[in-house]
């Protein structure tokens, strides 16, 4: 039998553990047949060289049967120590002067074997070889077992941890598990030498707060926190700008008058600045209801509560009324003419309904959560040769690992948000909020031009300043246009969608499993590319640009913490002009609880060394590169090109900005939600 000369060259993983001293074979499998297992080992001469260490290449001779174009390598890993886990990057294979690569990115783990498969991104369909195909389903079965489903009523479906241990190809790398628990330590620690933890006792005033930063810089916002300006420019640029909507009428059940107004309308009535465009509503009516946190020590409140905002000639949103609940007849109306004190206490309480539903909703389930079944379906239904796990992967990696974590530590009951969040506790009044939303919550909802409609926020004539639009549209659009590129190099007859039988499946299993089908198009059954198109879109920027503007702003926003308590510890007031500066601090939380939210602002706004970004490093590129043909990398490349001119018109307008919006610069978004 005629034999060539093959060279392969093997990249292993930088991370710390990534090398093995276990012995490695590969066996090659192409359209004419297969190899025998050969080990790859040291040349001659070279038997004291370590192979496979961690950030290595190293390349080895073999000679080989005539196999035809390369289909797949079976990789094997026959160690049986403790540290012999192997993290395969990529091999490069080659043959009479033709090149094969075979991208991996992931663990082949001691005495595993791992198929690896060629470059070419392959619908179902068009697998040209039976062997190829069983190769697939073999692969899919494999992580069929590793990938299970837990279903709970009024939730996203989630991983099942098998053995209590999540798929290992989940599992955070050394780096980025490091990188997370220096930053949680450093939060503990700087709060242990302020003396902060471990005080249930109340402030003795606002002015002593600052006292509490002794070891870690306050954020920003405490020089200007008291300002209805600033009020109003979180609604447009904070941690959680999605909540505002624009208004015309407004509703019964909040009666603000001409008289309630006057002279906050800039000589405007309420009337002709409502016709002009000029009011707009916050109301977080979901909460009403819902059981906060009570215990016979403690006692915390969460409100109900709707804010009525105008948009001034300077292009300012200043806040002009406020109802601490949805019942006119037991809730006063609270206006800037009101007393200093009740007016910021107005302000504090319906910020404090803004951070209970931000962390269990804008947060944690409109990106966290509902990516995870994404996540899921596509381990478990697409092969890794598939175009959409090659499109996806990227934008998928650490979430299983992540949620995991929260639903261990911070919101399971006795977990950390009981300790310090108005809606935690015995009735776990924040899981209900979740469940309420989410049954109200499709996919599209996540689609920021629909939900930018939605609010009636689109429109720069009636909102001319608006950074979280202003910003995320150009990326949206960017994502948008990169995925109907890739979609169309492999979706080209009319019929490829539909025959896709890996795509359908994706579909059902995420719509039986994951979500309910009422909330996905197509309800489990993916009929056009239009559809998929928008699919995928929404998902990539939820986990990745929507993820980064409700996440990595929580310290500069959590950590003054009267900027937006995460707690209140007395009813809002039923009466104007009894509070006082001693009621006043007995609502805000403890010193401890203030450590907590301050810690967790540091905890969840910790980038990794290892982090992979919406926008890579332009000389190093993505470190994992599962796409390798020419047609494919063009449209990853006018993608880059298309984020660089976003990033370009951010910087601009920050330059223009008294406050600048960094949060969803492309080189600072993380690819995926992995924190």
């Amino acid at each position: 039998m005629r034999t060539h000369n093959l060279t392969i060259t093997v990249r292993t993983g930088s991370d710390l553990n990534a090398g093995t001293d276990g012995t490695i074979s590969v066996q090659f499998t192409g359209t004419h047949g297969e190899s025998g297992p050969h080990d790859l080992t040291a040349p001659e001469g070279e038997a004291t060289r370590d192979t496979f260490e961690a950030g290595g290449i190293d390349t080895f001779q073999l000679r080989v049967p005539d196999l035809g174009e390369l289909l797949y390598l079976t990789v094997a890993n026959r160690g049986r120590a403790k540290f012999d886990d192997w993290y395969l990057n990529d091999v490069t294979v080659t043959v009479d002067g033709r090149t094969w690569e075979f991208p991996h990115y992931n663990w082949v783990l001691r005495g595993a074997t791992h198929t690896v498969f060629e470059s070419t991104a392959v619908l179902p369909q068009k697998v040209a070889t039976e062997t190829q195909r069983s190769a697939r389903l073999a692969e899919l079965e494999r992580r069929r077992q590793r990938y299970q489903w837990v279903r709970q009523p009024g939730v996203p479906g989630s991983a099942k941890l098998i053995d209590n241990k999540l798929p290992f190809q989940e599992v955070n790398s050394c780096v980025r598990e490091q990188d997370l628990n220096r930053a949680n330590r450093i939060a503990a620690r700087d709060l242990r030498v302020a003396g902060l933890l471990g005080q249930g006792q109340t402030l003795n005033s606002l002015d002593a707060l600052e006292e509490l930063f002794t070891t870690i810089d306050a954020p920003s916002v405490s020089k200007r926190w008291r300002d209805d300006a600033e009020y109003g420019r979180q609604l447009l640029a904070g941690v959680a700008p999605n909540n505002l909507f624009g208004v015309d009428t407004l509703p019964a059940k909040f009666p603000v008058t001409e008289d309630s107004v006057a002279g906050l309308l800039e000589g405007r009535t309420l009337q002709s600045a409502l016709a002009e465009g000029r009011m707009f509503m916050v109301d977080y009516e979901v909460i009403d209801g819902l059981p906060a946190y009570e215990t016979d020590d403690e006692r915390r409140y969460c409100t109900a509560g709707m804010g009525l905002f105008y948009r001034s000639d300077a292009k300012e949103l200043l806040p002009v009324a406020i109802q601490l609940g949805q019942d006119p007849k037991q809730c006063p109306l609270f206006t800037p003419h009101d007393t200093a004190l009740d007016w910021l206490a107005a302000k504090i309480y319906l910020k404090n309904a803004e951070a209970n539903l931000h962390q269990m909703v804008t947060h944690a389930l409109n990106t966290h959560l509902s990516i995870e079944p994404f996540v899921i379906a596509t381990m478990r239904q697409l092969s890794s040769q598939h175009p959409i796990w090659k499109l996806m992967r990227r934008h998928l990696r650490s979430t299983v690992s992540i949620n995991s974590s929260a639903r261990t530590v911070l919101i399971n009951p006795g977990g950390v948000f009981d300790q310090f969040v108005s809606l935690g506790g015995p009735a776990q009044g924040h899981l209900q909020l979740a469940a309420r939303c989410y049954a109200r919550w499709k996919l599209s909802d996540n689609a920021l031009p629909n939900d930018l409609a939605a609010r009636r926020v689109h429109d720069v004539e009636r909102l001319p300043d608006y950074p979280y639009r202003d910003d995320c549209l150009p990326l949206w659009n960017a994502i948008s246009n990169y995925i109907h590129g890739v979609l169309s190099v492999y979706y080209k007859e009319p019929g490829d969608i539909l025959e896709d039988f890996e795509l359908q499946a994706w579909a059902k299993d995420l719509c039986t499993n994951g979500h309910d089908p009422a909330k996905i198009p197509g309800g489990g059954r993916i009929e056009t590319r239009a559809q998929l198109h928008e699919i995928l879109t929404t998902v990539m920027y939820s986990a990745s640009v929507l993820h980064a503007a409700v996440n990595f702003q929580q310290f500069d926003h959590y950590g003054w913490m009267p900027n937006a308590p995460l707690a209140v510890r007395r009813a809002p007031p039923a009466e104007k002009g009894l509070l006082r500066e001693e009621d006043f601090v007995e609502l805000l939380p403890s010193i401890e609880q203030t450590a907590q939210q301050m810690a967790i602002g540091v905890s969840l706004t910790a980038f990794t060394d290892d982090e992979e970004y919406l926008l890579p490093d332009p000389t190093t590129g993505y470190r994992e590169r599962y796409f390798r043909d020419a047609e494919t990398e063009a449209h990853t490349a006018a993608f880059h090109r298309e984020l660089l001119e976003a990033a370009v018109g951010i910087e601009a307008r920050n330059r223009r900005r008294a406050i600048p919006y960094r949060y969803v610069l492309p080189y600072r978004v993380p690819a995926s939600t992995a924190i």
